[in-house]
């Protein structure tokens, strides 16, 4: 079965999956970055321009490394993908992977009225 490997995770093995989502990355050639302005470009393009599920995107790095993306108005009437968040983290956390060349985790998520907050480190 193509793009899947058996993982360990506290000693209980796993099956890993690449999320489909790395399609749309590799579509959109999204590669290492120099700026953090990249980062929010890519992501930006994948989740308002080519799938239209939130009004904008802000990203940005705190001193300790932690990455800061600013989901403005997610809709979730999209139909296609049901307004599910796990959904949303998955491309955000594949891009920011992708474009760091690195591994990517999803720390914490906070809600401020219209606005979603997603923290990677």
């Amino acid at each position: 079965i193509p793009e899947r490997m058996l993982v360990t995770m506290g000693n209980i093995p796993c099956l890993k999956l690449k999320p489909p989502c790395l399609k749309i990355i590799n579509e959109l050639g999204v590669s290492e970055v120099e700026t953090i302005g990249q980062v929010e470009d890519f992501i930006s393009k994948t989740l308002v321009q080519h799938l239209n599920i939130v009004d904008s995107v802000k990203v940005a790095t705190r001193t300790d490394g932690t990455i800061v993306v600013a989901l403005s108005k997610i809709k979730y009437g999209f139909s296609k993908y049901r307004g599910k968040i796990g959904f949303i983290i998955t491309i955000v956390g594949a891009i920011l992977a992708e474009t760091f060349n690195r591994k990517i985790e999803f720390l914490n998520m906070e809600k401020k009225l219209e606005e979603t907050i997603l923290f990677f480190k």
